[in-house]
């Protein structure tokens, strides 16, 4: 069913879905070697959230850094939410409450 796809939100649901959870895999393979962040807790915090990256990768503080997330780290408005295929609904609403967020149940 997958290959026979047509819809870009199809498609690119499958992408984010395996990306996803090769990640996800990762992190449990491999936990003192990956960093999970959530792109909001960037947003909400960038000056703590890259403090911890980087001292992470081991790499110094780097003001020039921050102060560009800071310009340019945003959230992006809500969007309606998209009607996925039934054969992707479900592992991609998986995949999102693995990851920590809600989804609808209406797919």
């Amino acid at each position: 069913q997958i290959k026979n796809f047509s819809s870009q939100a199809d498609m690119g649901a499958v992408e984010w879905l395996v990306t996803m959870r090769e990640g996800l895999a990762n992190c449990e393979k491999y936990p003192n070697d990956l960093l999970k962040v959530h792109y909001e807790a960037l947003v909400e915090n960038p000056s703590e959230i890259l403090a911890e990256i980087l001292s992470f990768c081991q790499l110094p503080e780097d003001s020039t850094l921050l102060q560009y997330a800071q310009r340019t780290v945003r959230l992006t408005p809500p969007k309606p939410p998209v009607i996925l295929h039934p054969a992707i609904a479900k592992p991609f609403n998986d995949t999102m409450n693995q990851l920590g967020y809600e989804t609808r149940k209406s797919q």
